[in-house]
């Protein structure tokens, strides 16, 4: 097993058995190590904070830190949210659903590595939504595993980023079915650049292609932290594919839902948990399976 995934074990092991307080507090002072080592992270996560605030923003500014601090309360969440029952959850939209529900065309739930999407993908199927995810798989096998196996504790179906996505996506979605999405990061170099925070940012086109040719809506579905197993779910309007759609239905699509993630993120920066800067991981899934003929969602 690998290093990074003993690490991992060892903090689900350690978090299970303490109490929540003291976990969520562990994790703040490793995060705060972390972030004084990392220059590199803390170069990316500074670069992307200056993209959502519309200006370049201090090396020392302390919105950079929470970045390291959000994630380690994110991997606390992650690690035991099969053993928390009740966590606090203030639902905002859930009529959404229920409208989106009515085309019977399925539905793409579409999010942001924002907040704890993790923890959302549960709370959505603890309230009755079961869904199947789309996932980047881990580069170690080992930690792959431990994450899969959570989002499995959880009811979640896992589709990895694979060869045969687009058509496992299109199959559940004919059926009825709940997808899980991710509109943030172009992993796999086949995006479309859109607007974005004043800027053209390439964002992945999956999401609005499949809603395209399944004629699903697409409802953005966010989980934000406010606290220690504390948060609130917003669900968006369903934005709805074109019934006769032409050569740009994916750009207006995928433009439509950038508008309401530049929402979200501008509202709260230090919750979207990216390291890298956003224009350099365009294509880095891609580019690590190249010698794939992948036909996949971005």
């Amino acid at each position: 097993m690998r290093a990074k995934a003993v690490g991992y074990r060892i903090a689900q092991w350690v978090s299970e058995r303490i109490p929540a307080s003291w976990a969520f507090r562990c994790a703040q002072c490793l995060a705060d190590g972390q972030w004084r080592r990392d220059t590199t992270r803390r170069a990316g996560v500074r670069a992307n904070m200056s993209l959502l605030c519309g200006e370049s923003i201090a090396p020392a500014d302390p919105r950079i830190r929470d970045v390291f601090r959000n994630f380690a309360s994110y991997l606390v969440e992650c690690l035991t949210i099969h053993r928390v029952s009740n966590p606090v959850v203030r639902v905002e939209g859930a009529e959404h659903l229920h409208e989106a529900r009515r085309y019977q065309r399925g539905i793409i739930m579409l999010t942001a590595h924002l907040g704890n999407w993790e923890v959302g993908a549960a709370l959505l199927q603890r309230m009755g939504w079961p869904m199947a995810a789309v996932v980047l798989p881990h580069e170690e096998a080992d930690t792959n595993a431990l994450f899969n196996a959570q989002r499995r504790r959880c009811g979640i179906e896992v589709i990895p980023l694979a060869r045969d996505v687009t058509q496992q996506c299109l199959r559940r979605l004919r059926r009825g079915e709940a997808l899980g999405l991710f509109g943030d990061l172009d992993f796999t170099g086949g995006g479309i650049e859109v607007p974005f925070c004043g800027r053209q940012v390439r964002l992945p086109r999956g999401p609005a292609l499949l809603s395209v040719r399944s004629q699903a809506p697409v409802v953005p579905v966010f989980c934000i932290r406010e606290g220690d197993w504390s948060f609130r779910l917003c669900l968006e309007p369903p934005i709805l594919p074109p019934r006769h759609p032409d050569r740009e239905s994916v750009t207006r699509l995928t433009a439509a839902y950038a508008t309401v993630l530049e929402r979200y993120l501008t509202r709260t920066p230090e919750q979207w948990l990216v390291f890298q800067p956003l224009e350099t991981i365009t294509g880095t899934w891609q580019n690590a399976h190249r010698h794939s003929t992948a036909a996949t969602v971005s």
